[in-house]
């Protein structure tokens, strides 16, 4: 297995542990079949990231705070996520878990 198939195998699983359409995670990431570019790379990792993160806080509530609205980010998680913004969600859960 390569290293990209371990990625969008992550991914995979942390997109249906949060419950996050995959029409949602094809906009964001691209096609699963597609190999992945250092773009597409980035934000499966980073998508991996707020996973864990968000599993560490919320265990099986993430799904369910991945959806609602958020003063501090502006928005709900999946909208940041729905627009490519990935890294201001991922950056507020690390701070969040490394306070605990």
């Amino acid at each position: 297995m390569t290293e990209d198939q371990l990625i969008a195998d992550a991914v995979r699983r942390a997109a249906t542990l949060l419950e996050i359409d995959p029409g949602v995670l094809a906009s964001v990431i691209g096609p699963a079949d597609e190999q992945l570019d250092e773009v597409r790379r980035l934000r499966a990792l980073l998508l991996i990231r707020l996973y864990a993160a968000a599993e560490v806080l919320f265990a099986e509530q993430a799904p369910a705070w991945l959806r609602l609205p958020n003063t501090v980010l502006g928005a709900s998680p999946l909208d940041l996520i729905r627009r490519g913004d990935l890294l201001n969600a991922v950056e507020y859960l690390e701070s969040r878990t490394s306070c605990r």
